[in-house]
């Protein structure tokens, strides 16, 4: 614009003049599960230069044309992008309500009868707890698997498995949940003689080997050939240094051991034999 009066003209102004920008508004994902994101585009119709600037709805504004957002709550959320030219101050905008919608995630859990079994009975329980499910896989660990809601499954072999139940919700929502399961091999065996004064220390003590007893109840007496107890334990971690009840050396010879015990399955052990003390 210029000013001319009697011949006497004005500077010159300058002030750029634009429509409002249009704009589309666009979501990877209407529909997710619950804390997941959503990444938001939007692109121009025009060749305006504008900036965009994402209001959600916990009041969060974002900057850019590509912004993602995530979603840690269920339910329909609005979503408002405003564009903005710099250089004409033009303004154009909208909010879509209950734009996204975010599914409750199931819960996976589950418990089984026996997280260490035998390899005599090696054969598990499972228990589902899960919830907002409505489809289950198993995995075993060991190659098999099965959906079945509360499966048996048997093992082949002793070892340790990493089980895992993957869960499903009406609405596509998944969830895992995961428990270690130990199959070992069940046995007791004694040596038949132990030297106190040895230059191997496995040698210096007395102590059946036990694999798969529950170490909380166990118990060991050993007894000279009078049929008095000279050692008895409840711990399998408390062998016999060949002393008697007193503290003293017990003297070379045979003694009888008899172990009362439980295995961890639960399964009630008695067992006996004799050890030789040598000095």
């Amino acid at each position: 614009m210029v000013v001319d009066d009697n011949g006497c003209f004005s500077d010159t102004t300058i002030k750029p003049l634009d429509a409002k920008p249009n704009f589309v508004m666009e979501a990877d994902n209407l529909m997710v599960c619950d804390e997941l994101t959503v990444n938001f585009s939007s692109y121009l119709l025009t060749d305006d230069k504008v900036d965009f600037y994402w209001t959600f709805h916990d009041d969060e504004i974002v900057n850019g044309q590509e912004v993602p957002k995530l979603y840690n709550d269920t339910g329909f959320f609005k979503v408002n992008l405003t564009i903005i030219n710099p250089v004409t101050k033009c303004t154009n905008g909208f909010t879509v309500d209950s734009m996204i919608k975010v599914y409750p995630n199931p819960i996976s859990k589950f418990e089984v009868d026996f997280p260490e079994a035998l390899d005599e009975n090696p054969t598990i329980s499972y228990f589902n707890f899960s919830e907002n499910a409505v489809n289950y896989f198993w995995d075993f660990g060991d190659g098999e698997n099965s959906t079945e809601f509360e499966p048996i499954h048997t093992y082949r072999e002793p070892g340790y498995y990493s089980n895992q139940l993957f869960v499903v919700s009406e609405f596509g929502c998944p969830d895992t949940s995961e428990l270690t399961i130990k199959v070992i091999p069940f046995s007791v065996f004694s040596p038949n003689a132990f030297r106190p004064n040895s230059d191997i220390p496995e040698n210096q003590t007395f102590m059946p080997v036990l694999i798969g007893v529950d170490e909380s109840r166990f118990e060991l007496k050993i007894y000279n050939r009078w049929g008095q107890i000279v050692f008895e334990t409840n711990s399998p971690q408390n062998p016999w240094y060949g002393t008697d009840t007193g503290g003293n050396d017990s003297p070379v010879g045979n003694y009888v051991w008899i172990s009362h015990f439980y295995d961890i399955l639960g399964d009630e052990h008695n067992q006996k034999g004799q050890i030789l003390l040598i000095r």
